[in-house]
């Protein structure tokens, strides 16, 4: 599906700058879209935050209040295709969890959001009574032919496997990894703890 910009002739200036417009093009016909309608049409989607613990929010309520938890609006329409409309979706693509640095506390894994213009992976570490926490992936918001409007790029996901595969290499791991995903490149990389150096490393597969 490609996205352009239609340039309407004889429209209102205002009406213009206040209501983005783009457009989807089949092989049947072409479709114009504003975001007011793109909005109508993510209410038949639902993401259930309540997956996210209450304990790690007000983390960051209390120390992001400049971010937030992404919402159905700010994904590109198809990322929803194959979903079943009116139906909860338990399965975030901004949120994993997982032995991040093989203790035996679960840690959290989130995308968060700034402004409506930029996006950022998280990492936290669970420490019982707090969170300490690492950036491990920042870029602005993004779409992969449309122009005007924005959406979130990154999907993560839990690694689980220990034995990792490459071209001609095996990668053996002691903890649960992160899968970050670019939706829009196509791209995907693991964000693995490395105890010695006390960080995240990156592992590409090709």
């Amino acid at each position: 599906m490609l996205f352009f910009l239609i340039v309407l002739i004889g429209c209102n200036q205002n009406q213009k700058n206040n209501e983005s417009l783009f457009s989807i093009e089949t092989k049947k016909q072409k479709v114009i879209v504003t975001k007011k309608e793109h909005n109508e049409l993510m209410k038949e989607y639902c993401f259930d935050n309540t997956i996210i613990p209450n304990e790690l929010v007000a983390y960051i309520n209390t120390n992001h209040d400049d971010l937030r938890i992404p919402e159905v609006k700010d994904y590109d329409k198809y990322y929803f295709q194959g979903q079943t409309k009116n139906k909860i979706i338990k399965s975030l693509p901004y949120f994993c969890s997982g032995f991040f640095n093989n203790d035996t506390l679960i840690d959290f894994a989130l995308v968060l959001i700034r402004d409506s213009m930029y996006h950022f992976v998280y990492s936290f570490h669970n420490e019982n009574e707090s969170f300490k926490e690492y950036l491990l992936d920042s870029l602005p918001l993004a779409s992969e032919n449309d122009t005007i409007n924005k959406y979130v790029a990154f999907n993560i996901s839990t690694e689980t496997d220990r034995v990792l595969e490459a071209i001609d290499t095996t990668y053996r791991i002691n903890s649960d990894a992160i899968e970050v995903s670019n939706i829009f490149e196509s791209r995907t990389h693991l964000k693995v703890w490395d105890e010695k150096k006390n960080k995240y490393v990156v592992m590409v597969f090709d």
